[in-house]
């Protein structure tokens, strides 16, 4: 299995393969020193050839789900993949985080990788050619950027999808978790939006303020449910959109990103062995999801997803890292966050 290792100058460093374009771990130091995988995934090729969960992939070319795996385009009816019944889910079976991906440019803190996807092969209209390119800097930010070109009007909506756990061990039901949303989406049975975009105050949505995930366990299944997407306040100005933290481990993220939407997944379905034959079990690690509305195809009132023949499609997501008891990240080390 071919792997590409990123690295700065100050501990942070980044495992990718080719494969999947995946982000297969993420070494960062806890407040002790203590070099942690924050990172869910597998050792071996074959772990991530039988992967349910997606573990660090680049999904698409459209990541979460389309109803039904039917979208009308154009005047054009189009059939996809239900990989995921009764839906089609982040670009289907032969997806992105499926494919190999060549490697464009490489040096020791970034690499570019490519996939070209032919015109309906994955059931979506017109050639794509889509580049994804990790990076880490010495300002211990991993930054993903997207880029896309289609031969014909299409859709695009790309991201990455790795679970973190910052303690690297057990559950993140201790992690803290803030998101800077006044809305999201509510779901129904099937974990598809419903079209309607709510109100996050009063509901156990609103993460404006800092909660510890464990405050949401179900009393029937004892699992954290989160599997939504979050409207984002701000993505204009450089301004953190999510915050992630965990005391016992002092490591603090936040994300920032281009996308109008977080897509926050606790994880409550996974159920697998990983890395060094640890088993991953329900809320093991936790999912954001930078991305477009999901099923926007289908819902006209939604921001749309779509991409001109020929037009650049560019997007971003960043995650910093640092500690809870520096001033590297001073947003999240008061109130609730502190207790």
């Amino acid at each position: 299995m071919q792997a590409i290792e990123l690295k700065n100058g100050r501990g942070l460093r980044a495992v990718i393969l080719p494969k999947g374009a995946i982000l297969q771990a993420l070494f960062f130091k806890d407040e002790s020193g203590k070099e942690i995988d924050i990172a869910l995934g597998y050792d071996t090729a074959e772990g991530y050839a039988k992967d349910r969960f997606f573990f660090g992939q680049t999904v698409g070319r459209v990541c979460n789900r389309i109803k039904d795996g039917k979208f009308e385009f154009e005047g054009k009816q189009y059939q996809l993949d239900i990989n995921k019944p009764p839906h089609h889910l982040h670009g289907g079976a032969n997806g992105c985080g499926k494919r190999d991906w060549e490697i464009v440019r490489r040096s020791v803190c970034s690499v570019t990788l490519r996939v070209h996807m032919k015109h309906e092969e994955d059931g979506y209209p017109g050639d794509a050619k889509i580049d994804c390119t990790y990076t880490v800097n010495d300002m211990n930010h991993l930054l993903i950027e997207y880029s896309g070109v289609c031969t014909e009007n299409s859709l695009l909506n790309l991201t990455n999808h790795t679970y973190w756990n910052l303690d690297g061990e057990d559950t993140i039901n201790d992690h803290i978790l803030e998101v800077r949303a006044d809305s999201y989406l509510p779901t129904d049975e099937t974990n598809l939006p419903t079209g309607e975009i709510a109100v996050v105050s009063g509901t156990r949505f609103d993460f404006r303020k800092p909660k510890k995930l464990g405050e949401l366990l179900g009393k029937e299944t004892g699992t954290v449910k989160l599997d939504n997407d979050f409207v984002l306040n701000d993505i204009r100005s450089r301004v953190a959109n999510v915050l992630l933290a965990s005391k016992k481990s002092g490591i603090m993220m936040e994300m920032l990103t281009s996308y109008p939407i977080a897509h926050v997944y606790a994880g409550e379905y996974v159920d697998t062995e990983g890395k060094q034959n640890k088993p991953y079990k329900a809320n093991s690690g936790i999912a954001i999801e930078c991305q477009g509305y999901t099923n926007a195809v289908n819902y006209p009132h939604f921001p749309q997803i779509t991409v001109n023949a020929n037009e650049v499609f560019r997007r971003e997501i960043v995650y910093a890292f640092g500690h809870l008891n520096s001033n590297e990240i001073s947003d999240f080390t008061n109130g609730e966050a502190e207790e």
